[in-house]
């Protein structure tokens, strides 16, 4: 099931503009265990997970699993390179300059032109980064925010 989900959001995060598509997917873990699910792209580029069917599994533990997975797969762990979108705080950056951003540090994209996470995710542990501006955003229709950037290195 992770894979599959992880799929489907890469598949319709690299859709052009205005897109609207949905993937459905099936697991069947055992004989009496399955879920059937499926990942939608909207006109407006909100990307939703709706399953629609789990047989044998505890409901709430294989929601709490497909929302994990897909969680993951809309904003990936960034690596050395990864452009981190943040939002906005009182701090002066300078662009170039490195700055140490800690562990529990939200970032809210991951990418040149990322699909953003309203809720984003904190880092996991201090990272070393290049401040190199700030760019418009959105993680829904009607809420562009500007969001700063930062280049891990």
């Amino acid at each position: 099931m992770k894979q599959k989900i992880i799929n489907a959001v890469e598949e319709l995060k690299n859709l052009p503009g205005n897109a609207e598509k949905t993937i459905k997917f099936e697991h069947y873990a055992l004989q009496n265990k399955g879920v059937k699910g499926e990942v939608t792209l909207s006109k407006e580029g909100t990307i939703n997970l709706l399953l629609t069917e789990v047989k044998g599994y505890s409901p709430a533990y294989i929601h709490k699993a497909a929302n994990s997975y897909f969680k993951q797969a809309i904003l990936s762990e960034p690596t050395t390179g990864s452009i981190l979108w943040t939002k906005p705080d009182k701090t002066a950056h300078v662009t170039g300059q490195n700055y140490t951003l800690n562990s529990g540090y939200y970032y809210y994209g991951v990418g040149e032109n990322p699909y953003i996470d309203c809720n984003g995710r904190p880092l996991f542990h201090d990272v070393a980064a290049e401040y190199l501006g700030e760019k418009s955003g959105s993680c829904k229709p009607g809420t562009g925010r500007q969001y700063k950037l930062f280049k891990i290195v």
